[in-house]
């Protein structure tokens, strides 16, 4: 499983795939990870106005929004 958190503060997380490659870009950085080893996604923003996407992405993908005004795209 791939886990990702946020902060109390206003997030931005984009996940995209490219092949066999899963990449997760935040404002501050960009990490790569072998797709077929990630067999389900949850994402917990935290509170903050955040910003989600991972459309196109095909994994089990859990997202929680939390506190604040989030956007989150998906499909």
């Amino acid at each position: 499983n791939l886990t990702l958190e946020g902060t109390s503060g206003p997030d931005s997380i984009t996940i995209t795939q490219s092949g066999n490659r899963l990449t997760v870009s935040t404002p501050i950085s960009d990490r790569a990870y072998y797709a077929p080893e990630v067999e389900r996604i949850e994402i917990d923003l935290g509170a903050g106005n955040d910003r989600l996407d991972f459309a196109g992405i095909v994994k089990n993908t859990y997202a929680l929004g939390g506190d604040g005004d989030d956007t989150i795209t998906a499909g």
